[in-house]
């Protein structure tokens, strides 16, 4: 085994097994509409305030606890390439190619929502055309129109020029019988953090003077060259910087399946243009549980990258330790080929070129299932009770070993996952501070009295963690560690949260809940995936909230989670197993808009 095993930064593996403890209880206020305007404003021009709200939060003191760390070597960037090299199957087919692609059509059982393949047929047939089926999404999604539709809400920028151009090339390609592939004309979209030539980028802000994007992310580039016709950026939670998803300045994207309830943030647009039908996958960015959590409430797939394996160039990384660029889709077969396309190494980017191509993990590979059950058990008992019916499927129908783990101090690294989040967020928006909303000016200020002490404890307290997960996955080979994706079932919308004083909402205590399990992957750069395993009472609206579970695996084990994700697939998909999959209400048939349109033109209406 050792002959095969190759990495590049591992960490040294060291078992540190100490008993859960439960997390203090956060003491911060909740704050909306001109109230936190208000306090946003007053904390980022009276700096005791700001360095009062630090002390509030507790780094210092639970920095303080992990005694471990007086003799770590501080870990400023979690990159390690991990290749078990025995573990994988080669292949030689372009993960666009149809004979390497997974998916089934809608019309087969459980596959409720449209995969590629879906396109893919009904250009084939000549059913609809690429230009059909975009004209048809393009007043959806437009919010520079008269009368834009609740769905342009999740969207900050649509260029029709741009977007009608590439479509007509597809269609063009499709009728002389030269499509590229499984990709070739089918919609997606992206989040508004990521680089598109010809569109700003305004990481959920208003910023004065954004100009336009002169070339687009490499990890976007290999989408728009197997076919992918990008309909649009999407809103994001301004800058990224919470799970809820309300943004003041663009507008609030409603959750498909219950419009009481958030979409989850901060790929906010990108979730609802996936889960409403609009389109079948979407790029985003993960820095805390950024396409995890608002995958998780929307009822959907995404896969947290390993750190580095996903080029970030030529974009702003405003988090550059722990932030992630990663794929979403309404089905893994989508986030299969989505991810290989994303994951292609870089030869202009030092990371990601040092991993090996994305392939398919063998069959045979070890599956084993690793729960820190009293970390667990902090969720909702309706959570926890969806989550552990999908871990006892796939150890009875698809042989998991399900085991019992241990992690050390989870509080104090989510706490030190926070910190070194925000200082480097301030460290890349600092100085536009009089241009965000109340929420962003509070944390900016917050993070700005970040003492060097407590920035290198944060950092220290990342090797202990890392060093005990080494441990793990050398002592258990595919492992991959399984939590809840989020504690609650949704995040229910406040009386006021959406309000017109342009201010937003915040809630510190409800948002460091719901990052208390998704830290762990951007901290110490594992990557995580997110399925949907079932659906809960809402607590306000109508209609249930999907409830996710997340499977971290070990560094460079992308290939291996997306296995996972497939095993879950079929879990849910399974009527009597997993209660089949359900759809929201205002789901959009895309494809058969496509044919009525296509249908018009050919009747010359």
């Amino acid at each position: 085994m050792a002959d095969q095993f190759m990495a590049y930064g591992y960490p040294d593996p060291v078992e540190l097994n100490l008993p859960y403890q439960d997390p203090p209880k956060p003491q911060n206020p909740a704050l909306k509409g001109t109230v936190l305007g208000f306090a946003g404003s007053l904390i980022a021009s009276v700096s005791p305030l700001a360095k009062f709200f630090y002390t509030n939060a507790g780094f210092s003191k639970q920095l303080g606890e992990v005694k471990e760390y007086d003799d770590a070597i501080a870990t400023y960037n979690p990159f390690v390439v991990s290749q078990n090299r025995g573990s994988h199957v080669t292949e030689t087919t372009e993960p666009t190619d149809l004979s390497s692609y997974r998916g089934k059509t809608r019309a087969e059982k459980g596959h409720k929502y449209y995969s590629s393949l879906d396109y893919y047929d009904a250009y084939k047939s000549g059913s609809t055309t690429p230009t059909a089926v975009i004209e048809s999404l393009l007043p959806l999604v437009r919010r520079d129109v008269a009368n834009p539709t609740k769905h342009s809400t999740a969207f900050t920028s649509c260029k029709p020029d741009i977007v009608l151009a590439a479509a007509n090339a597809s269609t063009k390609r499709w009728k002389s019988g030269t499509p590229l592939g499984i990709l070739d004309g089918v919609p997606i979209a992206m989040k508004d953090d990521l680089a598109l030539k010809g569109y700003a980028t305004t990481m959920g802000c208003k910023f004065e003077h954004v100009a336009e994007c002169k070339e687009t992310s490499w990890c976007i580039q290999q989408l728009l060259d197997a076919g992918a016709i990008i309909i649009g950026k999407n809103v994001m939670h301004e800058l990224g910087s919470d799970t809820s998803g309300n943004n003041p300045h663009w507008g609030t994207a409603l959750n498909p399946y219950n419009d009481k309830y958030y979409c989850g943030g901060s790929t906010t647009g990108g979730c609802y243009s996936i889960a409403a039908g609009l389109v079948p996958l979407v790029q985003g960015s993960d820095a805390g549980g950024s396409v995890r959590v608002p995958a998780s409430f929307c009822g959907l797939y995404s896969l947290k990258t390993s750190h580095g394996r996903v080029s970030i160039r030529p974009s702003l990384n405003a988090v550059p330790s722990n932030c992630v660029f990663s794929p979403l889709a309404a089905t893994m077969a989508d986030l299969e080929v989505s991810f290989r396309l994303m994951a292609k190494p870089d030869p202009h980017e030092p990371f990601s070129k040092l991993f090996p191509a994305p392939t398919r993990a063998a069959v045979d590979r070890p599956k084993t299932i690793g729960i820190f059950k009293e970390w667990f058990d902090a969720a909702d008992p309706a959570v926890t009770k969806l989550c552990y019916k999908a871990i006892n499927y796939l150890k009875e129908k698809k042989g998991y070993e399900v085991i019992n783990i241990t992690l050390p101090y989870v509080h104090q690294t989510q706490l030190a996952h926070a910190m070194t989040t925000l200082a480097e967020m301030y460290s890349a928006f600092g100085k536009y501070i009089s241009q965000v909303s109340g929420q962003d000016k509070i944390l900016l200020s917050v993070a700005a009295n970040t003492p060097a002490s407590d920035f290198l404890a944060a950092q220290k307290v990342r090797t202990v963690m890392m060093q005990h997960l080494a441990h793990l996955f050398k002592k258990h080979p595919g492992l991959v560690i399984a939590t809840p994706t989020v504690p609650n079932v949704g995040w229910p919308i406040g009386k006021g949260d959406i309000n017109s004083s342009g201010s937003g909402m915040m809630d510190g205590n409800l948002s460091i809940r719901m990052m208390m399990y998704i830290f762990l992957a951007n901290f110490c750069g594992l990557p995580a995936l997110q399925m949907p395993v079932g659906y809960a009472d809402a607590a306000q609206g109508e209609g249930k909230i999907p409830v996710g579970l997340m499977g971290n695996g070990e560094w460079g084990s992308d290939d291996e989670l997306l296995e996972f994700g497939f095993d879950g697939e079929e879990y849910l998909n399974d009527e009597k197993e997993g209660g089949g999959r359900q759809m929201p209400g205002n789901w959009v048939d895309v494809l058969s808009l496509g044919k009525d349109d296509a249908k018009a033109t050919q009747s010359g209406l």
